[in-house]
C-alpha cells in the first residue's frame, strides 16, 4: 500500500526499473532513454506523476509531467460517457434506435438502419467496417460522411454483422457526437466541455485549438522517423481530445470515485458508469486476445480483485502509446 511517506521509495523504485529497462531495452526501441514517457499513480485519493526520458530527441528535450499529448482513442470513453449521460438525463432508453432521433440516419443494410442503437454505436457492433481513409486520407468532411453512410458497405456486405462481430469504428463514434448535439441542442465539444471535462480537470481539452499556446508538447516518432501531429480530427468525437498526464489521472480518479468529482458532485450517475464498464461484446465476436473490447468507450475496462478497484484504459496512434 502506497502512503505519502514511502512515495519516496516509490520513486526509487521507479527509477530504478527504468534504468533496468534502458539497460534491457525492455520497453521499446534499441534507445529507450531516447523515448519519453509518464507514470501516473493513483491511490487512496492522491495522485502522484514522473517524467522520464525525451519529449524531443531532435533538440534532447526532457519530458515533463506537464507535456501535452493528443489522446487519440481515449477520447471515445469521453464521448460514451457524455452520451450515457445525455440519455439518462432525458429519460431516454438506451434501446432508442438512432433513426428515431437523428433523421437522415440510413446504413446500407435496412436491417441495421431500423435497429442501431446508441450501445451499438459506443460497443462497435454496428456491422459497420472501419471506413477510416474517408477522413483520414481523402479528408472528406463529416457531413459528406453521413450523407454518404447509405453507400457505405457493411461488413458481410448483407448487414449479417450487425450485433454478431466486433468491428472497430470511429465513424459510429462521429455519430455519437451527432446524437449529442441534436439532443443538447449543444456543439458535441461544448456538452461534453460543459457537463464533464468542468467538473473533471482544467487540463484536458476538447481539440488542438483548445491547447493553451504556452503549453509544452512532444514530438512524436514511428520508430526512428518523426511522425505527424493529427491536430485536426473529422471524426472528433472519436480521437480529437488533448490532455496532460495529472488531466488524465484526475479523469480515471472520477472513474475510480463511481462518477463523483473532488467536492463529491455526480459527474457521471452510477448507471452510466455501469454500463461503460459492463460486457456489450460477449461472445458476439469479441477478440478474447483483448478482454477490454467488451467495453463501450474503447479500451475503456475495469477489473475487480481483492486488492481493490482498478481503471484501465489506453491507446495508440502514430507515435505515441497511452495506457
Amino acid at each position: 500500500m502506497l502512503t505519502k511517506g514511502n512515495m519516496n521509495s516509490f520513486k526509487i523504485f521507479l527509477d530504478e526499473l527504468v534504468l533496468s529497462a534502458e539497460k534491457n531495452q525492455f520497453l521499446t526501441g534499441p534507445n529507450i532513454s531516447d523515448t519519453g514517457y509518464q507514470i501516473s499513480v493513483i491511490q487512496n485519493q492522491s495522485i502522484s506523476n514522473f517524467a522520464y526520458g525525451l519529449r524531443d530527441r531532435k533538440n534532447k528535450l526532457t519530458m515533463t509531467t506537464n507535456t501535452v499529448f493528443p489522446l487519440a482513442s481515449l477520447t471515445k470513453a469521453f464521448t460514451a460517457a457524455a452520451l450515457l449521460k445525455l440519455l439518462h438525463d432525458q429519460n431516454i432508453s438506451l434501446q432508442t434506435p438512432v433513426h428515431t432521433i437523428l433523421k437522415d440516419f440510413k446504413f446500407s443494410s435496412p436491417h441495421a438502419t431500423e435497429n442501431t442503437n446508441s450501445i451499438d454505436l459506443l460497443s462497435h457492433r454496428s456491422g459497420l467496417p472501419r471506413h477510416d481513409t474517408l477522413f483520414i486520407w481523402g479528408k472528406l468532411p463529416m457531413s459528406e460522411i453521413y450523407s454518404g453512410l447509405k453507400h457505405l458497405e457493411m461488413h458481410p456486405i448483407d448487414g449479417s454483422g450487425f450485433r454478431s462481430s466486433f468491428q472497430y469504428n470511429n465513424i459510429c463514434y462521429a455519430l455519437a457526437g451527432e446524437l449529442i448535439s441534436t439532443l443538447s441542442g449543444q456543439t458535441y465539444e461544448d456538452y461534453v466541455k460543459n457537463h464533464i471535462l468542468k467538473h473533471v480537470s482544467n487540463e484536458l481539452w476538447m481539440n488542438y485549438k483548445s491547447v493553451p499556446g504556452d503549453a509544452i508538447h512532444e514530438k512524436p516518432y514511428f520508430r526512428e522517423l518523426e511522425a505527424n501531429v493529427f491536430k485536426l480530427w473529422t471524426t472528433d468525437p472519436a480521437a480529437s481530445m488533448w490532455a496532460t498526464l495529472s488531466g488524465v489521472a484526475q479523469w480515471l480518479l472520477l472513474l475510480l470515485n463511481q462518477g463523483r468529482a473532488n467536492d463529491g458532485s455526480i459527474v457521471i450517475p452510477e448507471s452510466c458508469l455501469n454500463e461503460l464498464f459492463k460486457t456489450h461484446n460477449d461472445p458476439i465476436g469479441t477478440p478474447r486476445r483483448c478482454k477490454l473490447f467488451d467495453a463501450i468507450g474503447i479500451w475503456l475496462g475495469l477489473v475487480y480483485r481483492s486488492a481493490g478497484r482498478y481503471a484501465n484504459d489506453s491507446s495508440r496512434w502514430l507515435g505515441y502509446r497511452r495506457f
